[in-house]
């Protein structure tokens, strides 16, 4: 034991190399990960490419991005928290848009439903202020030449 293995800082006996380098690993160092089972009913033929892509990260009917994507939200929305299903289209959305300084990258890049991504895009767009030009102001009917009538005959009253 004296050659080969030592006592460190309360870890136990370690068994360095003789020079440099890393020392065997121990046994409690490795990380568990658990293996978690497939569903009994599930097949990777049955169509149902949300399930495999969210639990392998990867389906040939969905492009890469998406099932990356599908893998890290853990099969959920970001804007509302509900499950994605078969029946939904997903749509890859910038967490700060591009029009505010957003990145392409991975990292500012989330998946949601549709009617999602056009609710938070309405209020990404709303925050920042629009221009609408659609609005007319009415100017009020005293600096009006004419006035609004009423037809008597429709039953309204003629302004005095």
């Amino acid at each position: 034991m004296a050659k080969y293995g030592r006592v460190d800082e309360g870890k136990g006996w370690r068994f360095p190399p003789p020079r440099e380098g890393r020392a065997l690993t121990l046994h409690s160092h490795p990380s568990i990960r658990r293996h978690v089972k497939v569903q009994a009913t599930r097949s990777p033929y049955d169509g149902d490419w949300v399930y495999w892509s969210t639990r392998l990260g990867r389906h040939p009917t969905i492009s890469p991005r998406v099932a990356q994507h599908l893998r890290k939200q853990q099969g959920r929305c970001r804007a509302c928290g509900l499950h994605f299903t078969e029946n939904d289209t997903l749509e890859v959305d910038h967490i700060i848009p591009k029009a505010q300084g957003g990145k392409a990258n991975t990292d500012n890049l989330q998946l949601l439903h549709r009617h999602c991504h056009a609710h938070k895009t309405a209020q990404d767009r709303r925050g920042h202020g629009t221009y609408d030009t659609r609005h007319i102001a009415e100017e009020p009917d005293d600096a009006k030449a004419s006035r609004p009538v009423l037809n008597p005959s429709r039953g309204g009253d003629i302004p005095a």
